[in-house]
C-alpha cells in the first residue's frame, strides 16, 4: 500500500512539473511577443587597468545589427546573432545578450586578459592571453604585462592561437615555451613583480631583463625555467645588498647548477 501511494505521490508531483513548465514556457512566449526594448545596458567584465574595448564600441556593434533597439519588439531582436558578432572581436573572450522582465536588454561581455605584448622586428605587435589566443588592440591601449622583443623566433600568421598550430610546425615549440614561461612568471608573486620583459638576442638566447633594468638575466632557452628561476630567487635574496650589478651586468643561468656573473669590463 505504501508503494503504491509513493509511485502515485511520484506520478502527480511529475506531472506538477511538468505542467509548471509549460506554463513557464507560454508565458514567457507571450511575455516576448508583448515586451518591447525599453533600453540597452552594456557591461564589460575582467577589466584590469585599461578596458581593451569600449561600451561605445560595443554600443556601434549594437547599431550595425539592430539599428536603434530600444522602442522594438524584443521578438525582433536576435540575440544570438548579436552575441556572434561580440564573440569574433578577438579582446572578447565571451558575450551573453538576454532581456530583464523590465524590457532591459542586458549586453555582458568579458574581455580578455592579456598575458604577454610581443613586438615584432616588423613593426606588428600582438597580445597573448592566458588561453593561448593572439589579438591586437587600439593603438592607445596599455597596461603592466610582461613583454617580449629581439629576433622572436616564429610569427603570427595565419593562426588566432595557440593550438590552431601544426605540432609539426617549428614555431608550435617556440611559442608553447615561451607561453608556458609566460604563465609560470605570472603565476609567480616575486617573478611577476621582478621581471619585465622577455627578450631574444642575436644568437638566439633568451634574455629576461628585471624591473631594475640594472642587468641581464641570460637562460639560453626555457628548459627548466622553474628550477633555475627558483634557484635564481634564492641566489637574490643570499646575496642582497652585497653585489653591485652596475658591475655584474649579466646573471648568467645557461650553465647547469651554476650562477655565473659576468664582470664589467672598463
Amino acid at each position: 500500500m505504501k508503494r503504491k501511494l509513493k509511485r502515485i505521490f511520484i506520478a502527480v508531483l511529475w506531472v506538477l512539473m511538468v505542467a509548471a513548465s509549460l506554463t513557464g514556457l507560454t508565458f514567457a512566449n507571450r511575455w516576448q511577443e508583448q515586451a518591447i526594448c525599453r533600453a540597452v545596458l552594456i557591461k564589460i567584465h575582467g577589466v584590469q587597468g585599461y578596458p581593451l574595448i569600449s561600451e561605445k564600441e560595443i554600443s556601434n556593434i549594437v547599431s550595425q545589427r539592430w539599428g536603434k533597439p530600444v522602442g522594438k519588439p524584443l521578438k525582433d531582436l536576435v540575440f544570438r546573432d548579436l552575441e556572434d558578432d561580440l564573440r569574433r572581436i578577438p579582446v572578447i573572450e565571451s558575450a551573453e545578450v538576454f532581456a530583464s522582465l523590465s524590457g532591459i536588454t542586458e549586453i555582458h561581455v568579458t574581455q580578455r586578459k592579456p598575458l604577454m605584448k610581443l613586438f615584432f622586428k616588423e613593426g606588428n605587435t600582438f597580445y597573448l592571453d592566458g588561453f593561448g589566443y593572439f589579438f591586437k588592440v587600439n593603438p592607445g591601449y596599455s597596461d603592466r604585462v610582461l613583454t617580449v622583443s629581439g629576433q622572436i623566433p616564429f610569427r603570427i600568421t595565419n593562426f588566432k592561437r595557440i593550438n590552431d598550430i601544426p605540432e609539426n610546425n617549428p614555431a608550435y615549440k617556440s611559442v608553447l615555451d615561451l607561453f608556458q614561461a609566460g604563465k609560470y612568471i605570472q603565476s609567480h608573486r616575486l617573478l611577476n613583480s621582478l621581471i619585465a620583459q622577455v627578450f631574444y638576442n642575436n644568437n638566439g638566447d633568451v634574455e629576461l631583463i628585471p624591473v631594475t633594468g640594472d642587468h641581464t638575466i641570460l637562460l639560453g632557452d626555457f628548459s627548466d625555467l622553474e628550477w633555475r628561476l627558483d634557484n635564481l630567487l634564492l641566489f637574490y635574496l643570499r646575496t642582497a645588498g652585497r653585489i653591485d650589478y652596475r658591475r655584474y651586468p649579466v646573471v648568467n643561468l645557461k650553465f647547469k647548477n651554476q650562477i655565473v656573473l659576468t664582470q664589467n669590463i672598463p
